[in-house]
């Protein structure tokens, strides 16, 4: 195929959706071609007109990138703004009103007074003849029943054959019309024009004009007509309505209605839209309000034009951006659209819908992209660097950092053409708070050892966060305190209190050998002081005996006293007796006893079934005392019948002996008619004080002394009970053992 453009082709490229792309030189941009098959009968599209096109291509985003001879590589986002500029043919690039006449045809009003319209064909642009007035374009309408285009510059006009006519006043003094916004009415029969002179609905297709004029000191902004047919009037006082040829305060409807009302829109649910500076945008109907402020995320509460498309999304337009309400009461949300996302200025002046199609005026040109809202993830970081006290670390091994390397700097970048390069991150260590910032570095001066967890965002136009980048990476600790430190630490510790433990451990058991050994000997000598005690005893029956001139008498007794003598030696030796040596002991003993005092008392020594005589241990001649005072006890002041009883029982670790008599008791007797003269007993206090070192010091209630008594009170005897620890007897055994 031959074309004009054949000898000009640098690049050519046919795109996925079908279009045809040619990069041509000699400084005559890029042409664009709806199809393969459109390419010999149409010039094309011309991009970047006056640069010379070396390559170009499309990402995977679908956005594309175009690299020219003059000025550098250029960038188109796939949802990117259209923009209508000085480039493009405009005179003026502040746009200050919009008129659609079709999806093909648009006017636009300029700041310098002039209208051009965009169309038929896509791209080209006419300039209409210039209005006979002064000022800017305030506003422009196309009426589709008439086929008229109004246009407000200080007076109402309107374009008939080929030019502009005024359109008169409604009476005498005013011969014609002061136009500002030019608003149609529901079904289009009539619209309003407001102005600081007031309001006035025009009938169409044109004349006569109606006769709803209203004061000169009364200055509006924009009136309204609802399907229901109330005239909503908004002005700098706030919002009114028209009615019986009058205006009615609305202003308790909302606290926002108190405020200038610059706009108002038409919902298809008949809500109203009402934008007002500084207080928003406020949807009402049937006394329901909502109001979205830039708490809910518009760009200011200042507002400059709202619209509202076919389908009920609302367009709100600010100094500082456009907005995009969608939803329903309750839940409407708010998409922000600004010069991060390709605008060419904050300043929206307009805002006007055709089908898909957006048109927005600004004060650097006019904005053509489509109402389709294309979703786009967010960019994710991409770690750039890693210093540890300023020294470059490679990411592309695990990260494991000394212990004085904890000056960490973190460098990181998301590509995001959008935004200019200001684009927001947020960051957090360890599964912290998230932090926010524009900086792509990130210093951590002082981090401590251990392994760490670093996480980023990044945040695109539409102020979605994208997938979290992350690094772990590791401190190590100081030698101190790694665990084979602080293991050796505790080890040491652990030896210390063993050694010290151990060391103490012996002197106490030194100590308490000594102590044993003591009370030992204690006891040693006061057994030793019981065996003269109970020799001088028997010696003393002896001598009666011998005094009596009783021979056999005194010699079977100094028999029976030498066995016992006998047996006593042999229990000092060890210091400890078997029971039932003991039981035999006494019974030899309360033989003599018996013998020496003429059968005046009789006896008997028994123990509890289930006690082990053979096996339990204690020390000799320790119930003999009490056993000796109970033979008195049991003969004082009878001729014969007393009776004496020795038990032996174990309870738990103790060794209880009872000893019963059947004296006069403790008081009555007290033993003494049987002692001779200048005897002084000390049998019982020896023998309290070695149950007491027996009991290592707990015998306190180690002997019980209790008078006994008859039926009538008078005392029957004398009962004494003697406790004897085995625990302690048999610790101290071992103990001298070992």
């Amino acid at each position: 195929w031959q074309h004009q453009f054949s000898h000009n082709i640098k690049y050519a490229r046919q795109m996925p959706d079908g279009q045809l792309l040619l990069g041509l030189s000699r400084h005559q941009g890029l042409r664009a071609f709806d199809s393969l098959q459109a390419f010999p009968a149409s010039p094309g599209k011309v991009w970047l007109p006056g640069k010379t096109i070396n390559f170009f291509m499309e990402d995977r985003a679908g956005s594309r990138w175009i690299a020219t001879h003059e000025d550098g590589v250029f960038y188109s986002p796939i949802d990117a703004f259209l923009v209508y500029d000085r480039e493009s043919g405009l005179p003026d690039e502040k746009i200050t009103a919009l008129a659609v006449k079709n999806d093909r045809e648009l006017f636009v009003g300029l700041e310098n007074g002039d209208v051009w319209s965009l169309g038929p064909v896509a791209g080209t642009w006419q300039k209409l003849p210039e209005i006979p007035d002064h000022g800017a374009v305030s506003d422009l309408y196309f009426d589709p029943r008439s086929g008229r285009l109004w246009a407000g510059r200080d007076k109402l006009f309107f374009f008939e054959k080929n030019q502009w006519k005024l359109c008169p006043g409604p009476e005498r003094e005013y011969p014609f019309v002061f136009a500002g916004r030019i608003i149609p009415g529901p079904r289009r029969q009539r619209f309003w024009v407001s102005s600081f002179r007031g309001f006035l609905s025009v009938e169409t297709p044109g004349t006569p004009p109606g006769n709803n004029f209203f004061g000169p000191d009364r200055g509006t902004q924009v009136v309204r007509e609802d399907d229901a047919g109330r005239v909503w009037v908004g002005q700098q006082g706030g919002l009114f309505e028209w009615k019986n040829d009058s205006l009615h305060r609305r202003q308790h409807l909302h606290p926002a209605f108190a405020l200038r009302v610059e706009d108002i829109a038409l919902l298809p649910d008949s809500s109203l839209a009402v934008a007002t500076k500084g207080g928003g945008v406020v949807f009402w109907k049937n006394g329901q309000a909502e109001q979205i402020t830039t708490t809910e995320g518009l760009t200011a509460d200042m507002l400059e034009c709202v619209h509202v498309s076919a389908d009920g999304t609302v367009w709100v337009g600010t100094l500082n951006g456009l907005n995009r309400i969608t939803g329903i009461w309750g839940s409407r949300r708010v998409e922000q659209a600004t010069t991060a996302h390709g605008l060419p200025s904050n300043e929206i002046n307009r805002v006007v819908t055709v089908g898909e199609t957006v048109w927005v005026a600004t004060s650097r040109g006019l904005v053509r992209f489509s109402q389709k809202k294309q979703a786009h993830a967010a960019p994710r970081p991409i770690l750039a660097a890693l210093l540890a006290n300023n020294r470059l670390v490679d990411l592309d091994k695990p990260v494991v950092l000394p212990a004085g390397d904890n000056n960490v700097t973190l460098d990181f970048f998301a590509i995001n053409y959008k935004m200019n390069g200001r684009i927001p991150y947020r960051y957090r260590m360890d599964g912290g708070e998230w932090a926010t910032t524009l900086n792509r570095s990130l210093n951590f001066p002082a981090l401590p050892p251990g392994e760490r967890l670093f996480e980023v965002q990044a945040q695109n136009e539409d102020g979605v966060w994208s997938e979290t980048t992350a690094l772990r990476f590791e401190i190590l600790p100081p030698w101190w305190a790694t665990w084979w430190a602080r293991l050796l630490a505790l080890t040491a510790l652990l030896l210390a209190v063993f050694v010290f433990y151990k060391f103490r451990t012996r002197r106490l058991k030194r100590a308490h050998q000594l102590e044993l050994q003591m009370a030992e000997l204690e006891r040693s000598a006061l057994q030793a002081q019981m065996n003269p005690h109970f020799i001088f005893n028997c010696l003393n029956s002896i001598q009666n005996f011998i005094l009596q001139n009783e021979k056999e008498a005194a010699i079977q007794y100094l028999g029976s006293f030498a066995a016992l003598v006998r047996s006593m030696l042999n229990a000092s030796v060890s210091g400890k007796i078997r029971l039932d040596e003991e039981i035999k002991l006494l019974k030899n003993y309360l033989s003599l006893e018996k013998l020496r005092f003429k059968n005046r008392f009789d006896f008997e020594v028994g123990s509890a079934v289930g006690l082990d005589v053979f096996e339990v241990k204690i020390p000799p001649l320790l119930v003999q005392p009490y056993v000796e005072n109970a033979v008195l006890h049991g003969i004082s002041g009878r001729e014969s019948g007393g009776c004496v009883e020795v038990f032996f029982v174990k309870t738990g670790d103790w060794l209880e002996v009872s000893i019963r008599d059947n004296g006069n008791g403790m008081e009555a007797s007290g033993g003494a008619a049987n002692r001779p003269p200048g005897h002084k007993s000390v049998g019982m206090s020896i023998t309290r004080h070695r149950l007491e070192l027996l009991s290592n010091g707990r015998g306190d209630n180690a002997v019980c002394m209790e008078t006994l008594t008859n039926g009538e009170g008078a005392a029957a005897g004398t009962l004494v009970t003697i406790r004897i620890r085995l625990a302690a007897d048999f610790t101290f055994e071992k103990n001298m053992n070992q």
